[in-house]
């Protein structure tokens, strides 16, 4: 993987993402509903809000989705957090990869 950097955009947090998972970069813009994308979206959806101080609003824009979906997949994040050690990896990951967490 890259040096780390530190992500401005969501389009470049998704990137991150993507070389992270090595999931397919185009299908996390996608209206796929595949748990694995899911739980990735969801975490791109916290790294923005928690560390890039993106609004639901915004977020929703940058990955073409409903305000609510961001809602429901932060939602998802934090039950996931709490009890999800994959989740857990997987989050750390891409915000550690992306410069986003220490």
């Amino acid at each position: 993987l890259r040096s780390k950097i530190m992500i401005v955009t969501i389009k470049e947090l998704l990137d991150v993402a993507a070389e992270v998972t090595g999931c397919d970069r185009k299908k996390l813009s996608s209206s796929c509903r595949k748990a694995e994308l899911v739980v990735i979206r969801d975490a791109c959806y916290a790294l923005a809000k928690q560390y890039m101080s993106r609004t639901d609003a915004s977020i929703s824009e940058a990955f073409g989705r409903d305000r609510s979906t961001i809602s429901h997949g932060m939602k998802r994040h934090y039950e996931r957090m709490d009890e999800d050690r994959f989740y857990r990896n997987i989050y750390n990951k891409i915000g550690k990869e992306a410069g986003l967490i220490d």
